[in-house]
């Protein structure tokens, strides 16, 4: 929905599924429909609305050590780390994010370290903390590549390769 521009049907239809998970009493179902409506928030510049659902969330993953219950709370602590970057809260976001990574790294979720190392870089960049963010760089390209994601580690090689002859990569964050 938020492709299309169209943001009050993704609105309505992002309650609904929470709505509907609430219904299921299932707390694991409900805390992904938080988490999900969170991000929704949080990627429509709604940032103070997003970090309500992604703290919910992050508290309901962690009642249960079971994986489904870690990945969770991993994937919310990335995305307030998101969140608050957005917002200019860097000590917030790196803490954020840090903790996101040391849980991601003990249940082997790749994707989720790559991606939290790489929003770091780019946190860090805007920082203006060039040596740490292409450490925060080459990080994620190496955990990328290892999950086979070589488009996406050559994408993030090129930032490298700009923000060393430039002093600084194109700075974009996309939606969280």
């Amino acid at each position: 929905m938020l492709q299309t521009g169209k943001i009050e049907l993704g609105e309505t239809l992002m309650n609904q599924a929470l709505e509907h998970a609430e219904q299921s009493r299932d707390p694991l179902i409900i805390a992904r429909a938080k988490l999900g409506l969170g991000v929704f928030h949080g990627s429509t510049g709604r940032f103070k609305e997003g970090e309500k659902p992604l703290k919910e969330a992050l508290s309901s993953f962690n009642q249960s050590t079971d994986y489904d219950y870690r990945q969770g709370a991993g994937w919310a602590l990335l995305n307030l780390g998101a969140l608050y970057g957005k917002q200019e809260k860097r000590a917030l976001a790196n803490e954020k994010l840090d903790e996101a990574i040391e849980l991601l790294k003990t249940i082997q979720n790749w994707i989720g370290v790559a991606t939290a190392f790489e929003l770091k870089a780019r946190f860090n960049t805007v920082k203006g903390d060039l040596a740490l963010a292409k450490g925060n760089m080459l990080n994620a390209v190496l955990f990328f590549e290892e999950q086979g994601m070589k488009e996406k580690a050559d994408s993030l090689r090129n930032r490298i390769k700009h923000l060393v002859k430039y002093g600084h990569p194109e700075i974009k964050i996309p939606g969280i």
